[in-house]
């Protein structure tokens, strides 16, 4: 179990967090580098090359692969998005034809966020704290919090923090969120 968390951890460092491996790429190079302006030899230049191009290919793939966990974070964060907007029908396309919340199939889940919206404005949500877990190979859910601030018409209400649970499906290679909670 710990060889098999500590392969997550390095896969979620490796796709999910290019700022803390930029961080650890640029100090291991500082080392490598170190190490040949002392020794000046050709196998330690060697070595201080081979540090960089192994760098820039991490960073390349970093870049290119989305991992099925940062899809789901990004399709949440999209979501958010489309709330703020008040994009009722961007919305829609993310969910699934057997979408459910609550009591709420997805035309009616729809219908009430459309009248919601209508009444009040969501600025700028902000969401943290990602647990996504994956039940099974086609399966996603994904709890976190969020944070805006809520205008009524005339009122601005203070920020309104909310825990969410999201399902997901994935479809081919499209997400689509199932059910919220």
């Amino acid at each position: 179990v710990r060889c098999l968390l500590g392969g997550l951890a390095i896969v979620r460092l490796l796709l999910e967090r290019m700022w803390l491996l930029l961080a650890l790429l640029v100090s291991i190079q500082c080392v490598l580098t170190v190490v040949w302006s002392r020794r000046r030899t050709r196998q330690s230049a060697h070595v201080a090359w081979i540090g960089f191009v192994v760098s820039i290919g991490l960073l390349l793939v970093n870049t290119m692969v989305a991992t099925p966990r940062a899809k789901i974070v990004q399709l949440c964060h999209d979501l958010a998005d489309m709330v703020d907007k008040g994009d009722i029908p961007g919305i829609g396309s993310h969910l699934a034809a057997d979408f459910i919340a609550e009591d709420l199939d997805k035309r009616e889940f729809l219908d009430r966020a459309r009248e919601t919206l209508k009444r009040y404005r969501v600025d700028d949500p902000y969401l943290y704290g990602f647990d996504v877990t994956f039940p099974s190979a086609e399966t996603g859910v994904a709890t976190f919090g969020s944070l805006a601030r809520v205008r009524e018409q005339e009122s601005i209400l203070e920020k309104l923090v909310i825990r969410w649970r999201l399902t997901f499906r994935i479809e081919g290679d499209v997400w689509s969120v199932t059910g919220v909670e």
